[in-house]
């Protein structure tokens, strides 16, 4: 694994949490960054971040294929049948592609949208809302060598001077982006 944290700020164990992941994994490729500055410069501070990461993995010899933007509360999440799970590796190591299209699936809301059994899962539950989520709020993946640019807040690249071939939708395999927001735990 090659990983990079970027903490901008949080106000948990994020380092400690960091360093115990490294001890644990030596085999992981890990970068830690405590981000100072504040402010919405989220596209400028990813690019430079992935500029980093790009340069620090070649000093360490360590290809990066694909390069994911994603929150500490959100989750890549895979909800479709076990025996289908592996079908995301066809779509990583397919050449021609450059994009991910993540459908994000914001998983709080001010009020009720179904009533569960307490102990249900996210991923269980998560068929029942299906049909009634739009499918307009991305994050990307991009390849590395494709050099596309995140947007502000990361939700798609700048531009896509490529065929739309090039890009996947990963719902379409039962891959998503489930954001559970901090604030709602």
């Amino acid at each position: 694994y090659e990983i990079i944290f970027v903490n901008d700020g949080s106000k948990d164990d994020t380092a400690e949490l960091v360093l115990m992941f490294r001890n644990r994994r030596p085999d992981a490729l890990v970068f830690y960054a405590y981000d100072q500055i504040r402010g919405h410069y989220q596209a400028a501070k990813m690019r430079s971040f992935r500029d980093l990461l790009v340069s620090y993995t070649q000093i360490a010899k360590v290809k990066v294929d694909w390069i994911f933007y994603i929150d500490a509360d959100e989750f890549l999440t895979y909800v479709g049948p076990a025996a289908h799970a592996g079908r995301i590796t066809s779509v990583l190591t397919r050449p021609e592609t450059s994009l991910l299209a993540l459908v994000w699936v914001n998983c709080a809301s001010d009020e009720p949208l179904i009533q569960t059994d307490r102990d249900m899962s996210p991923l269980d539950m998560f068929p029942l809302v299906q049909g009634t989520m739009p499918e307009a709020t991305t994050k990307v993946g991009m390849r590395r060598a494709a050099a596309l640019d995140p947007t502000e807040g990361n939700h798609f690249a700048q531009s896509f001077p490529l065929a739309l071939s090039q890009m996947e939708v990963l719902s379409s395999i039962d891959w998503y982006i489930f954001h559970f927001p901090l604030r709602s735990l």
